[in-house]
């Protein structure tokens, strides 16, 4: 769970499966209101978001929540006072909207970027939305002169599949998926307030990169494999029994070789 030492009592966590999917930290974006984690993303999986309130976090004021898929606005769920402690955790699976008569969920999702070989210029809204590719961003506010919202409507942006990405636009920052929307299901009603900020900045922030495994190893955000140094560069007390043994056969080995070449070159 990435936590905050300036907003105790508050976590959050990217859930796939129900399970919270392993952080690994990152120093770039981090300071008393922010912190910033990576975490693995895996082709056409669906993820939740998951946040959850602890002592001695205030429960005076009404919260929002907003949510940025790589730096798109795409959902703004709120949480009156009274709700903060109402249960464990907070999940947030997708936007729900009014469709017709009844209501529908569109869960998030990770998908693979198309990554291609050469120089081709990208346009300035290619580059804008590459700047934010790959992240997930929680922005926690506090509200006042909260009012139903009966229109039961939230502006929010909208998630594009990315064209083909030239691999040098990226290769700095290794990136490997972007975030969707799955198709629409049907769900439960909501409930839409309106309300003010009651502050203009957040009061906490959260970040997470996600990556590929293997994009997060390019990145040395999980350590490579080391290559195994070859056995007749080790020292004995640094092998096993088989290792060992085997370095013990490798002299027998060589005098064998030799000695078929002595006799192939006396015949």
């Amino acid at each position: 769970m990435a936590i905050l030492s300036e907003v105790p009592g508050l976590e959050a966590a990217i859930l796939v499966k129900g399970k919270k999917v392993q952080e690994y930290d990152d120093w770039v974006h981090q300071n008393q209101k922010q912190v910033s984690k990576y975490v693995e993303a895996q082709s056409a999986e669906e993820f939740e978001v998951h946040y959850e309130f602890k002592q001695p976090f205030p429960d005076d004021r009404p919260i929002s929540t907003k949510i940025f898929l790589d730096g798109v606005m795409i959902d703004e769920p709120l949480l009156r006072p009274n709700e903060i402690y109402a249960k464990e955790e907070h999940l947030i699976a997708g936007p729900v909207s009014r469709f017709g008569t009844g209501w529908i969920v569109e869960k998030f999702r990770f998908a693979e970027v198309s990554l291609e070989e050469g120089d081709r210029q990208l346009g300035e809204d290619e580059l804008e939305a590459l700047k934010a590719a790959g992240t997930i961003e929680l922005q926690f506010f506090w509200l006042k002169n909260l009012k139903i919202n009966r229109r039961g409507f939230v502006k929010r942006g909208t998630l594009k599949q990315m064209d083909k990405v030239p691999e040098k636009a990226v290769k700095g920052q290794a990136l490997s998926h972007q975030a969707l929307l799955s198709k629409a299901k049907d769900t439960k009603p909501v409930e839409f307030v309106a309300a003010k900020y009651a502050e203009k900045d957040p009061f906490a922030t959260f970040i997470f990169k996600y990556r590929s495994f293997a994009a997060l190893k390019a990145l040395y955000v999980i350590p490579r494999t080391p290559t195994p140094v070859p056995l007749s560069q080790r020292e004995m007390n640094e092998m096993n029994d088989d290792e060992v043994r085997a370095e013990l056969r490798r002299p027998k080995a060589r005098k064998s070789a030799n000695a078929k070449v002595w006799c192939a070159n006396q015949a």
